[in-house]
């Protein structure tokens, strides 16, 4: 029996030998895709997806490296905000009285416990529990993943071809393609910037 591909956020799929999960729905021939295991986010065709089965499931089980690759402070952090929300992972169902009880009796905040089951349930990884350091590091893009794969698909598709429309017609297409992911688009500065 084959399995049905099912078109929708967050639908573990396929891509050759690499398993991603759907992030966006671009159009009817493309879909935006993070790889599992790299966290990289990339534009496909719909037509390079397949299901995931269950030698797939076995063969791209989620990573274990995360835990080696944290400092000793920091895995000492993700564990101690793992142990802090595992009661409402072990329930069926948690609701909003729960986390409250949970940061109440831990002092922390409810959006605090949110922010990290919502972390954690994503990725499935303690990694997912370290603190993030906030702004920008230098060299890395301040955009969306999301957004970042079309600006990149976008100038392969349009830029970079013998017809080489203008700077200003690509991003106006990067536009077309982010408002069709029902994503706010990046000033058209912006894109351009990203571009060549």
């Amino acid at each position: 029996m084959t399995e049905q591909l099912k078109l929708k956020p967050g639908v573990e799929v396929m891509v050759e030998t690499r398993r991603y999960q759907i992030r966006q729905i671009l159009d009817l021939e493309q879909v935006l895709v993070c790889d599992l295991e790299s966290g990289d986010t990339r534009q496909v065709q719909l037509r390079e997806l397949r299901p995931v089965s269950i030698d797939d499931a076995q063969k791209t089980a989620a990573p274990e490296r995360d835990v080696q690759q944290l400092s000793d402070a920091h895995r000492e952090i993700a564990q101690h905000r793992l142990a802090v929300i595992r009661p409402l992972l072990e329930q069926d169902h948690y609701g909003l009285y729960d986390v409250q009880v949970q940061a109440k009796a831990n002092d922390y905040s409810t959006a605090t416990l949110y922010r990290w089951l919502q972390r954690y349930q994503h990725s499935g990884l303690l990694s997912a529990l370290v603190p993030c350091p906030r702004g920008a590091s230098p060299g890395q893009r301040r955009l969306q993943p999301e957004i970042d794969a079309i600006i990149d698909a976008t100038i392969e598709d349009c830029y970079l071809n013998e017809q080489k429309p203008s700077v200003r017609h690509t991003a106006i297409e990067v536009e077309r393609r982010c408002r069709n992911a029902k994503l706010t688009p990046p000033h058209a500065n912006t894109a351009q910037q990203e571009g060549p």
